[in-house]
C-alpha cells in the first residue's frame, strides 16, 4: 500500500509494469501530474515506445508537449498544479471519463493545455 502512493505522488505507477499489462487510462495522467522534469524528458525523448504501444506514444507525444510548455522544473510544478493535477483530480472523480484510449488521453490533456496556453497567467497563478 505504501508503494502505492509512493507511485501515486511521483508518478510512477506506470515504472515496472510489464508491458503487455494493460493500465488503467488515469496511470497515464498520473505520470504526466507528477512526473518529474527528468523522467518526463526520457519518455518524452523514448522513441521507441510508439513501437510498443499506442498508450506508450501517446506518452511519448503527451511528455514531450509538458516538458516544451516549462522551461524549467519551477515551471512544470505550476502547470503541474494548475492543469495536470485538477484534470487527474477530474478523472478520478469522475467528472471526466477515464481515456479509455490512447487517442483519448492526447484529446484529453491537449484540450487543457490548449486552454492553458491561452491564459497568459498559465503557470503564475496572477490574474
Amino acid at each position: 500500500m505504501v508503494a502505492d502512493a509512493v507511485a501515486t505522488v511521483t508518478g510512477r505507477h506506470l515504472t515496472g509494469r510489464w508491458p503487455t499489462d494493460p493500465a488503467p487510462g488515469w496511470t497515464w495522467l498520473n505520470t504526466l501530474a507528477h512526473a518529474e522534469t527528468a523522467h518526463l524528458s526520457a519518455l518524452a525523448d523514448d522513441l521507441a515506445a510508439a513501437q510498443r504501444s499506442g498508450w506508450d506514444g501517446a506518452m511519448m507525444f503527451l511528455a514531450n508537449e509538458v516538458v516544451s510548455m516549462a522551461a524549467d522544473s519551477e515551471e512544470l510544478i505550476a502547470l503541474q498544479r494548475r492543469v495536470l493535477i485538477p484534470l487527474e483530480l477530474d478523472v478520478l472523480g469522475g467528472a471526466v471519463p477515464a481515456p479509455a484510449s490512447p487517442a483519448a488521453l492526447v484529446a484529453l490533456v491537449r484540450a487543457r493545455l490548449d486552454g492553458a496556453r491561452r491564459r497568459p497567467d498559465h503557470l503564475t497563478g496572477a490574474p
